[in-house]
């Protein structure tokens, strides 16, 4: 009788412990079904989050949780990797999702066709939406990343000290200039293009050894150079921007539906920091007007005269592009008007 009274015992206790064990491995099972997805995010916004180009993309955080009804967590990362190796913290998937200022890498020659001179600023975002489905399989086949999108900095203009409204202004004047392609098409224009430190720009201009200075407002507004150089010109002087990929793992374990919701905080977040550096330059304006700058822009006939230099450019990027050349090339021709 004492033997079948501990058998019922053990056999009772036995039930309780494994129930117990189920209960935990389920409650366990369940919690980590709970848990978000993390991804950590490295943009372009320290230093500047007092303005709408770099605020705006912080803001994809809080669209992906309303997105995903908090299933996705976006970590923001704060120059995790330097600017001309964000790409590879995303392929390394030391970060999920990275922008990369595409004119760092002499690699990403397809993406960068918006640094080429005769780019507008406001025809790059009509540019690389046409261009997305390119840009998709440039990104996988040659970098093994999700494309997601394009970011932009400020758009660039001429600050002068006498108006620059005309091809014969640019060659009057020594114009100190960024970039080697800009460099070269208004060399090639008959103007006089100087390269210098940014440290030099004020004293430089103060002392006439420049006539004006290539930059975007705020570069402007912070230099003091509204002090000496009272006019403001929009010219063909490209564009500069971020491209936005993901580590393809973290995308694949995100699956079709998660992936579709950070998609569209993604394009809302794209949209958005457009307008925001739209509004930026609006501001900045303002200021600089109040300041005593005067916005003297060229006709569209003189920014084209200006272009028309941009051939040898043109086909330098064609040849080194390779076949995604001509596509990219197809759409700048359809939405700038151009013939290249």
């Amino acid at each position: 009788m004492k033997k079948r009274i501990f058998g019922y015992a053990t056999i009772v206790s036995m039930v309780l412990v494994l129930t117990a064990a189920f209960v935990l491995v389920t409650f366990g099972t369940s919690t980590a079904a709970d848990q978000p997805i993390i991804l950590k995010y490295q943009g372009k916004w320290v230093g500047n989050l007092q303005m709408g180009w770099a605020a705006e993309q912080l803001k994809f955080v809080e669209r992906v949780k309303a997105k995903t009804g908090g299933k996705v967590v976006i970590q923001p990362m704060d120059e995790v990797k330097a600017d001309n190796a964000v790409i590879d913290g995303v392929k390394s998937g030391l970060i999920d999702i990275g922008a990369q200022p595409i004119h760092m890498r002499g690699e990403l020659v397809v993406p960068n066709f918006m640094s080429m001179p005769f780019i507008l600023w406001d025809k790059a975002p009509e540019m690389n939406g046409k261009l997305r489905p390119v840009f998709n399989d440039f990104w996988d086949k040659n970098h093994g990343v999700k494309y997601m999108g394009t970011n932009y900095f400020l758009p660039q203009n001429l600050f002068t000290k006498q108006p620059c409204t005309t091809l014969e202004d640019i060659k009057k004047m020594k114009l100190r200039i960024n970039g080697p392609l800009l460099v070269q098409m208004i060399k090639a224009a008959g103007g006089n293009p100087i390269v210098m430190n940014q440290a030099e720009v004020f004293t430089s201009a103060q002392r006439g050894v420049i006539d004006g200075v290539q930059t975007a407002v705020p570069g402007y507004l912070d230099s003091g150079l509204y002090e000496v150089c009272k006019y403001m010109s929009t010219w063909p002087l490209g564009v500069m921007g971020l491209a936005v990929t993901m580590n393809k793992d973290s995308w694949n374990k995100l699956g079709p539906q998660l992936q579709g919701q950070v998609m569209e905080a993604w394009y809302e977040t794209e949209k958005a920091q457009v307008a925001g550096a739209k509004n930026d330059v609006g501001a900045a304006e303002a200021k600089a007007k109040s300041l005593g700058a005067q916005r003297m822009d060229p006709s569209k006939t003189e920014q084209d005269k200006l272009g028309s230099f941009a051939g040898p450019i043109v086909e330098s990027w064609k040849q080194k592009a390779g076949p995604d050349g001509a596509a990219v090339m197809k759409v700048v021709n359809e939405v700038m008007g151009t013939k290249f």
